[in-house]
């Protein structure tokens, strides 16, 4: 028991540490820009910061782009699926998107998106510019995470008379989905942060990018520093709730 709990004591000492170290180093590195416009004290994004919690509007900017941010994350992750178990099914069709895969990796994020700003609108390029980059990330992860099951467990399956499709969806799957369940949820925190520069790109209405655009332009340093760490926050707590999901919906493997 004391084991346990000195393990929990150290896992909260480390954060905290490293919070009160960042704390430190915002503070002095405000105090030497000597300007509030240029690097705003702890104490100004602090004040901002409860400023903007008490405003209507923040919570209906602050769901847009959560919003749009789950939207293409979801899909990401159905096409990420799909391809996954079609690349473990055929050859013929993992050398066909891996090419596909491979060029939307090297795509342009800020071109990409000023293009489809003009093509699909504000609203919906920075959709689709996060899909095509959570995809392939989010396929190679899958598909990684299936080439690590043990060829055992599918030889005994299909020795016990399991078919292709009981092959797929019965072990390749969800197994694939435990193997890759960290870098799947880490995925979720970098779509939001792909979002909002998206949003800021395209000038998204009421959403987090485009408020960080407007604050930055009336220089509102303080407002600006404060919606990024509610960015900061909601990239972790989104990250560390998809875990937890996947936790509860796929069996242990003694993580």
């Amino acid at each position: 028991m004391k084991a346990k709990q000195k393990q929990i004591l150290w896992s909260v000492f480390y954060p905290a540490v490293i919070l009160i170290g960042a704390f430190a180093l915002w503070e002095i590195s405000a105090i030497l820009a000597g300007s509030e416009f240029i690097f705003p004290s702890v104490e100004s994004t602090l004040k901002a910061f409860v400023s903007l919690l008490g405003k209507g509007e923040t919570y209906a900017v602050l769901w847009g782009s959560v919003y749009r941010t789950l939207i293409s994350y979801g899909i990401s992750l159905v096409v990420a699926l799909v391809c996954m178990l079609l690349s473990v099914q055929s050859l013929h069709f993992r050398k066909l998107i891996t090419p596909v895969v491979n060029a939307l990796r090297a795509l342009p994020t800020m071109a990409v998106t000023l293009i489809l700003a003009i093509w699909a609108g504000p609203r919906l390029a920075p959709v689709i510019v996060s899909l095509l980059v959570i995809m392939p990330t989010a396929y190679a992860s899958f598909y990684e995470g299936a080439m690590a099951i043990e060829k055992d467990v599918l030889s005994m399956a299909q020795i016990d008379g399991a078919t292709k499709k009981d092959l797929a969806l019965r072990f390749t799957l969800p197994l694939s989905v435990i193997y890759s369940r960290r870098s799947v949820s880490a995925t979720l925190a970098l779509n939001l942060k792909l979002m909002v520069a998206a949003e800021t790109l395209a000038g998204t209405a009421r959403s987090i990018g485009h408020s960080m655009m407007l604050s930055s332009i009336y220089f509102e340093t303080a407002t600006l520093m404060a919606l990024t760490v509610i960015t900061v926050f909601l990239s972790l707590l989104m990250q560390w709730g998809m875990y937890r999901l996947l936790v509860l919906i796929t069996p242990s493997t003694g993580e």
